[in-house]
């Protein structure tokens, strides 16, 4: 029986963490081509599983793919599995630190908003790579373990952000019905996203998907 491909990832316990996790360190011309590069051998790691399954090519396979030396491909990540998911967007500082603030507008929701679409203008992705990304998850499910294990530390982070504007414990229900709401959002927009045949951007289409739900849920109130 194959094996499911599994991440060793550290526990997000504390603001400090949280931050090390979402923040992204001051880049640079040289940082900003590497991250480039990763993204590209992402991709072409994605579309080699859908092509032939995760575990049926190589890192030398992906050297070829990417036009790298398999060498080269360590400078980006250590192993296949980490190749495949890339690397998670990362939000600026000043970002973190506006929302901290209760910045820009006071409302946690919207504020969270912001810095979701934050992230999503760091990956910038087109709509190519998403629908590769998600072929990808498709054709070989046992990812969405590993995958998993990224996203819920990602949320663990955010939870962390919430309970330090907040004055709440991080696994509150506030913090996690907040984080839980957008990650919803989040899913929903991308096949959309993904799905649909007109122009707008994934972040239009989260923005979109956010005043609904914020209808919706007034409606509910009422």
């Amino acid at each position: 029986m194959t094996e499911i491909p599994t991440l060793t990832l550290a526990s997000v316990d504390s603001f400090e963490s949280a931050l090390t996790v979402l923040v992204a360190p001051p880049e640079d011309a040289r940082t900003i081509k590497r991250r480039q590069a990763a993204r590209r051998v992402t991709y072409c790691a994605q579309r080699l599983a859908v092509e032939r399954g995760y575990e049926e090519f190589t890192l030398d396979d992906l050297a070829q793919e990417a036009g790298v030396s398999r060498r080269t491909l360590f400078n980006y990540f250590p192993g296949k599995l980490e190749a495949v998911l890339g690397n998670p967007p990362r939000l600026a500082l000043a970002d973190v630190e506006a929302f901290l603030e209760g910045r820009p507008t006071g409302n946690l929701m919207h504020d969270l908003s912001v810095l979701v679409l934050a992230l999503l203008q760091d990956e910038d992705l087109a709509k190519d790579e998403w629908v590769t990304t998600r072929r990808c998850f498709e054709r070989n499910p046992k990812l969405l373990v590993a995958a998993m294990g990224k996203f819920h530390k990602i949320a663990a982070a955010a939870q962390q952000l919430i309970a330090k504007r907040e004055g709440v414990p991080a696994d509150s229900a506030r913090a996690r019905i907040c984080v839980g709401l957008l990650a919803g959002l989040f899913d929903v927009s991308i096949n959309e996203f993904v799905e649909s045949e007109d122009r707008r951007t994934v972040a239009d289409t989260y923005m979109d998907n956010l005043k609904l739900a914020s209808r919706l849920l007034r409606d509910t109130a009422d």
